[in-house]
């Protein structure tokens, strides 16, 4: 108070000497705002004045702002029971005569391996090395462990005591039998191979969830690769590989 009461006393004593008294500018300010500023200023406090209002008001309707999605039944467990359908569940069927998207299986050669009622003897994609190299990568991941890398029948596993397959260059097929008779794998189409790989065979599971429908085929195709590589006569290959792998002509 007593601050207060000399800072007046000096005020008055400089207005009376003629000195002009320094008023802070955001003083000045305020003054032009609430005691008959400029219109520039009055405009600008309406607006800051009505956009406070209109966020209270937003805050307010989001808070009383109710959805029905908010309170409908959440169904977290599979094969949860539910009290909206007429059968009580809550996993519902497939709904007849609709297809998933991307799972139109409208060509049986590529989906099944048959070509009617028989094993297709073609691939229904283009072999190509981009192919061939997509297939030794996945054999190699999911096949080799059982058949190994070369196709002998002597995977890791079975080295551990697993069941061994047969092999693909001397072994012959368990689930195909033309006419009755036994027939080597080396013989056997590609749609064969492609059957087990999707739907296994003895012991060997299905892959059908694990390897899409292309990659099988590349897998095929890359059986193929090793079947050839195992029966191949010299002169099938190229100069520049026989000149690599038979310096003198003979055996590598």
């Amino acid at each position: 108070m007593k601050r207060q009461v000399e800072s007046s006393r000096r005020a008055a004593g400089r207005q009376a000497a003629g000195e002009t008294t320094r008023i802070p500018k955001r003083v000045v300010v305020t003054r032009g705002l609430t005691a008959g500023g400029s219109p520039e200023w009055r405009r600008r406090l309406a607006n800051v004045v009505s956009m406070n209002r209109l966020v209270a008001l937003s805050c307010l309707l989001a808070v009383g702002c109710h959805q029905e999605m908010a309170v409908q039944p959440n169904y977290h467990r599979a094969l949860e029971p539910s009290s909206f359908f007429a059968d009580g569940r809550s996993s519902r069927p497939i709904v007849e005569g609709t297809v998933a998207r991307g799972h139109l299986r409208d060509d049986p050669h590529l989906f099944t391996g048959k070509q009617g009622d028989e094993y297709a003897t073609t691939f229904p994609i283009e072999v190509t090395e981009q192919v061939l190299a997509r297939g030794r990568q996945r054999y190699e991941i999911f096949c080799a462990v059982c058949h190994d890398r070369v196709g002998t029948g002597n995977g890791i596993i079975v080295q551990r005591g697993f069941s061994a397959p047969p092999s693909f260059h001397k072994g012959s097929s368990r689930g195909y039998r033309p006419r009755g008779q036994l027939l080597p794998l080396s013989d056997a189409p590609p749609g064969y191979f492609y059957e087990v790989i999707s739907n296994g065979l003895g012991s060997m599971a299905s892959y059908s969830s694990e390897v899409p429908v292309n990659d099988r085929w590349a897998i095929v195709a890359h059986i193929r690769v090793l079947q050839l590589s195992q029966t191949a006569p010299r002169d099938a290959l190229p100069r520049e590989e026989r000149e690599q792998h038979f310096p003198l002509g003979g055996e590598p």
